[in-house]
Formats: C-alpha cells, structure tokens, sequence
C-alpha cells in the first residue's frame, strides 16, 4: 500500500522542515536547515539521527508519536488487506474486517495530518521562514491516500472466500485465475467446430 510507504518515508526523512540561514562574515552566504521528525541533516549534508538526550517541546514530540503510529497503524492495516485476500472470512467477519479497517485508514489520515504540529514548535517559532519539506509533502501524500482507501474500504463489499487461491505449487488456481483459460478453450472449441461444418459444406 502506497500510503504505509509514504508513512514509512516520513519517519525515516530528514527533510520534513527546512528554513534558510545567512552567515555573516567577509562573504555573506545563506544555506538551508532541514530537520525531519527522528533525523535532521548535518552540516556534511547527511541525515543523522537526534541525540538520545535531546529535549524536545511538547508540539515536536506529538508530531514525532503520531507519525509513528500512523506508521505502525497503517501496517496493520495492510497484513489485514492481505488477510483478506489470502485467506478470506464470513459474511459477519468481513463486515466487521471492513468497519474496522476503514476506521483505522481514517485514523491514519488523522495521525498523519497532526505530523504538521512540528510546524508549531519552538523549531520553527524561531524562523520566519520554516518550510515544507520532501517529508512534510510525503506526509500530505499519504494523509490523501489513506482517506481515499479508507472511502473506498468502507464502500465496498467484502468478499466472503478469498480472492487469491494458491495450490501447493504455489500457483494462481484457476478460479482464482478466473474464468479467462475456460473462455480461451470454448472459443478454440467454436473455431474448431466452424472449420469441421465448412469441410462438410464442401
């Protein structure tokens, strides 16, 4: 899933804000800070993890929890999504697999979203300029996308056996595979039968 990646993403970025700084010397020069939610960018432009005994303000530690969570969240979404195709559930677990997978999507969205409250620390309250970084688009990203499936979850209707069936060769079977070889076959067998009644008409 698209989104759990971009979650991924986001935690593991070092550019969720950036701001500019000027040096003032003989040579007046500006340069860019990034700073992600777990990694910042040092000064040999290489992401590095913060200090274990670094303090941070209440709004910076809420956005890091949360992007966690939409992080671990969104993975147990998925092993749910691939549950159910796999191995499928009755008419009533696939009602509740639907209720309660949307709902999570959802709140993945929201978790998502509050990554965005780093924005309202002392970080950037110092800055005039604190922008949005690739982390901070990655995040909007993945906000969109676990609405949109989580809409498209909760319109849908579960299927009650799974979708994907494996035989103990590890292939596709053929319900799985659907009905395409059965149509390839009465198709040859049509052809098959038109050329035997054309010889008889000769």
């Amino acid at each position: 899933m698209s989104a759990f990646i971009l979650s991924i993403v986001v935690v593991k970025s070092c550019n969720f804000i950036e701001y500019t700084v000027g040096t003032a010397g003989e040579y007046y020069f500006t340069s860019f800070k990034r700073y992600g939610l777990f990694r910042f960018e040092n000064e040999f432009l290489q992401c590095q993890s913060y200090a274990s005994n670094l303090e941070f303000d209440s709004n910076s530690e809420a956005a890091r929890v949360f992007g966690a969570l939409a992080t671990l969240i969104g993975g147990i979404v998925l092993l749910a999504i691939i549950y159910q195709l796999y191995w499928g559930m009755s008419q009533v677990g696939g009602q509740l697999w639907k209720a309660s997978v949307g709902s999570l999507l959802l709140v993945c969205m929201g978790f998502q979203i509050l990554t965005f409250l780093v924005f309202d620390s002392n970080g950037c309250k110092g800055h005039d300029e604190c922008k949005v970084g690739s982390g901070a688009s990655a995040s909007i990203s993945a906000a969109v996308l676990y609405l949109l499936t989580g809409v498209a979850v909760f319109g849908t209707i579960p299927p009650r056996g799974a979708l994907l069936k494996w035989d103990a060769s590890c292939m596709l079977t053929e319900e799985a595979l659907g009905t395409s070889e059965t149509g390839n076959s009465n198709n040859l067998g049509q052809e098959a039968g038109g050329e035997s009644g054309a010889a008889e008409e000769v």
